[in-house]
């Protein structure tokens, strides 16, 4: 499947990936230089003695005055990781953020809240040891390590001592041990059994698996709701030193609830798998922010938000700024249209109220005394013009539950048998018709055309359609909409079934049923069968 700009997310992802290698690079020196300023004071107090002059005592006092710096040397370590752990998992977010952002520009605003927790709370996590099975953290890891730092400096105090070391020869031994790049002795290991040739590593190994955890918790936690992400590939470094377990878990896939975290000093990545192409990804969140029926991006885009409406708000502002127009929800209508269209439902016909009720939510409203009324099924949009007759908010409701409904019930030819049969009972001429069996109903203008009452332009509009404007009593629409698809006619006249019955008015009704008795019939069927 093509993947179109999915290349973009990818190289923003090597971006981060290569922000971490960089942090983790300067951390490294970063801690070796703080362990070197500790050799630094030690050899410069040396320096002032001889072999002849340093003294135990001395020593024993040095010893007690380094466990006492250790606290801030570890605190440093501590302050360092937990700032190169937030750079890295912030990294990672500003990716998703700039590729999501940039396929929705009207919802990057909402994408920097999804993300903008997400790095604090995985550094907090992992400081705090919860991610972890002995719910050990960094922050308890580092003093166990200052604790074993204190006590190696103890240690050889000790054993120094015990091997009859000089004070002199001893004290070169603590600094050869502070100092990270120092090469220690062949027999480091039997003079000083269990303390480390490397005086940092300890405080490397956690730094470097904390800022790698904190990398793909940050990912991981940024993309697990992600519904176009479907799985994740795991990407061993595959250096001189990638382990065993590394190389078979190289190119394996993970379900996103199943990836285990990399093993301390590991430095492999995991990448996102996209199936999707970027317009296909473009396509379905423009349809989301349409109409909002799309689960999975709901619980996405939603992540964090306290309410549906919340979210939903979240949508419309998008939308909105999508095509340019204030949309607003059902409730939040304008109080004036909003009373005067309820108090019309309470004497809808009862199956046209709970239709209009049921999808009155599930379409987004622009109030605009600019433009004519209409519905929008591809921005899911009803447009009011306040100053048009409230029967048409029911009108373009019932547009909005058109769902196929004209062509499943057959409107079309319906509307095409009644004209016939209307055209053999009216001898062709169906105005005199109309002046015989609902006299009143028609006026004359000046110019001697016909009109009809507002109340009955539902049926107008009908007419309009079906006889190609031949009878037009004053409601309807242009000839070139009925000429420019035949499914116009049964989707209009649909439509007006619904403004017709949300009126109920009987002598409407009647005057309906008298002229479209078939449409009227399969009209009835649909309405009860989306009012169960």
């Amino acid at each position: 499947m093509p993947y179109g700009h999915i290349k973009q997310y990818r190289d923003l992802v090597k971006e981060a990936q290569k922000k971490r290698i960089q942090v983790t690079k300067e951390q490294q020196k970063e801690i070796r230089r703080i362990y070197a300023e500790l050799v630094d004071d030690l050899s410069s107090r040396l320096s002032r003695h001889s072999d002849k002059t340093l003294t135990y005592r001395w020593l024993k006092d040095y010893a007690k005055e380094l466990k006492r710096e250790s606290k801030g040397v570890y605190q440093t370590v501590r302050n360092l990781t937990e700032k190169n752990m937030l750079e890295t998992a912030n990294a990672v977010t500003d990716a998703e953020r700039s590729f999501w952002g940039g396929i929705m520009p009207e919802l990057s605003e909402r994408f920097s809240d999804v993300f903008s927790s997400i790095p604090k709370d995985a550094v907090d996590e992992l400081l705090s040891g919860g991610i972890y099975k002995d719910f050990s953290g960094l922050s308890e890891r580092i003093w166990n390590y200052r604790k074993k730092f204190d006590r190696d400096i103890q240690y050889i105090i000790n054993q120094g001592i015990i091997a009859k070391k000089s004070a002199y020869d001893l004290a070169k031994d603590l600094e050869i041990y502070l100092d990270p790049k120092a090469k220690k002795p062949f027999d480091w290991s039997r003079v000083y059994p269990g303390v480390r040739k490397s005086v940092d590593y300890n405080a490397q190994r956690l730094a470097r698996t904390a800022v790698t955890h904190a990398y793909q918790i940050s990912f991981q936690r940024s993309t697990k709701d992600n519904p176009f992400i479907e799985k994740y590939k795991w990407l061993s470094s595959n250096g001189g030193r990638t382990c065993e377990l590394c190389r078979q878990r190289d190119g394996r896939l993970f379900e996103k609830d199943e990836l285990p975290l990399d093993h301390p000093n590991g430095m492999c990545t995991v990448a996102a798998v996209i199936p999707k192409s970027y317009e296909e990804i473009a396509g379905e969140l423009a349809d989301w922010v349409n109409n909002g029926e799309n689960m999975p991006i709901s619980q996405w885009v939603g992540a964090n938000l306290e309410s549906d409406t919340a979210l939903d708000k979240i949508r419309r502002k998008a939308k909105g700024k999508l095509y340019g127009e204030k949309l607003i929800s059902y409730q939040e209508l304008p109080k004036s249209i909003k009373d005067q269209y309820e108090n019309g439902l309470k004497r809808a016909n009862e199956h046209c109220r709970r239709v209009l009720e049921h999808f009155a939510e599930k379409v987004d409203y622009a109030v605009d005394g600019n433009k004519k009324s209409s519905y929008n099924k591809a921005k899911n949009r009803i447009c009011i013009n306040p100053n048009t007759d409230i029967s048409t908010i029911a009108h373009e409701l019932f547009h909005k539950a058109d769902q196929g409904i004209a062509e499943k019930y057959h409107f079309y030819e319906a509307l095409q048998e009644d004209y016939v049969d209307l055209l053999r009972r009216a001898d062709d001429d169906v105005l005199r018709y109309i002046t015989q069996h609902f006299p009143g109903v028609l006026t004359y203008d000046i110019t001697g055309e016909a009109c009809i009452s507002e109340k009955y332009r539902g049926i107008s509009d009908i007419l309009d359609g079906v006889t190609n404007k031949s009878v037009s009593l004053g409601f309807g629409h242009q000839q070139s909409y009925w000429n420019s698809n035949k499914m116009n006619l049964p989707r209009e006249a649909w439509a007006q079934f619904g403004r017709i019955l949300y009126i109920n008015d009987p002598q409407v009704i009647e005057m309906m049923k008298d002229l479209f008795p078939k449409f009227t019939l399969q009209a009835v069927k649909a309405l009860k069968g989306l009012a169960k």
